[in-house]
């Protein structure tokens, strides 16, 4: 039962919702996801667990919940949030990137077409603030700076208001220390439902 109650909390993570009316202001039929008004609400949540002989062991959880709003048919503008704590032995890091996001839904919808089941590609790109502090025995540092995630990614409507949200991008960063200034052009792939 166990497993059962976790699979479950994941595939509900990893579900897009949408919140939007179902009938058009003007009253002639029902809206679709991208349209002018929507709303979409989502997020995903991450963890690893490394251990073993190759392997200190260390644990990874990441927090990334959105919203977005669409502004015009198919472009949309909202927020993005990414909390992430990674644990290893005497070292530990927090870490979050906060701020606004736009995208495109490449997906037009004609009068009447059927919502489920569409598969709807987007393009993305965002630009948050990035703060984080590591601890290691004896030492501490702490970051601040940008991180701009470009990426691509594709909805599979499940219902009118529901869908699976697959996601790839990469994050482009610049972070400084006290000590000094430094651009990190780390390449942050992630894969999966985002």
């Amino acid at each position: 039962m166990k497993k059962v109650s976790i699979l479950l909390f994941v595939l509900l993570l990893v579900a897009g919702a949408y919140g939007q009316e179902l009938n058009s202001p003007s009253g002639q039929g029902s809206r679709n996801p991208t349209d002018k008004g929507s709303v979409m609400i989502g997020g995903t949540f991450n963890t690893m667990s490394l251990f073993g002989d190759f392997y200190a062991k260390s644990t990874l959880v990441i927090l990334n919940p959105f919203v977005n709003y669409f502004i015009k048919n198919n472009i949309m503008v909202g927020g993005m949030l990414q909390m992430a704590m990674i644990f290893q032995d005497d070292f530990s890091e927090n870490a979050i990137y906060i701020g606004p996001s736009v995208g495109y839904m490449l997906k037009k919808f004609k009068p009447g077409e059927e919502v489920v089941g569409a598969f709807i590609p987007y393009a993305k790109v965002g630009l948050l603030l990035a703060l984080s502090s590591q601890k290691f025995t004896g030492w501490k540092a702490s970051n601040s700076g940008i991180s701009i995630p470009i990426g691509v990614g594709a909805m599979y409507m499940l219902s009118n208001t529901l869908a699976l949200v697959g996601d790839i991008h990469i994050t482009l960063d610049r972070m400084k220390t006290k000590e000094n200034d430094r651009a990190m052009a780390g390449l942050d792939e992630t894969v999966g439902a985002e």
